[in-house]
């Protein structure tokens, strides 16, 4: 039987995510990401960076680790959709990472497998330097 899925639902899984990994919890890794985690970064001068899952809990875990604070966790939803088992959100954060504070675009590709939403791919674009 297929359930049908909500936006609600949807952002709810995001803000959870956003949550853990600002606060590095790294323990819910498992439950948020699909193994085959792809995380694409794109920088001011369109240098991309990629990461699998395990090199996102690498860093995640030195943050923690390393005794860093939690990130800022405030979000802007602009783009909700949910297709059947496949869930796509578009939210605009602002980051700092190594004293830099940026606006972040994240573009997230979802899947619902395993009774809960996880993301497949991450694409974030750094828009300005705040």
């Amino acid at each position: 039987m297929n359930q049908a899925h909500s936006e609600k639902e949807l952002k709810a899984a995001v803000e959870h995510l956003i949550h853990s990994g600002c606060n590095y919890d790294i323990n819910e890794f498992e439950k948020i990401y699909t193994p085959d985690l792809m995380i694409v970064i794109v920088d001011h001068a369109d240098q991309v960076a990629v990461l699998n899952y395990e090199q996102n809990y690498e860093f995640f875990r030195s943050k923690r680790e390393a005794g860093d604070p939690p990130l800022e966790e405030t979000a802007k939803f602009i783009h909700l959709d949910v297709s059947g088992n496949n869930g796509y959100v578009v939210v605009v954060r602002h980051v700092t990472m190594d004293e830099k504070r940026q606006k972040v675009v994240f573009s997230l590709n979802l899947k619902f497998t395993g009774g809960r939403w996880r993301v497949f791919r991450e694409t974030a674009v750094i828009v300005a330097d705040l």
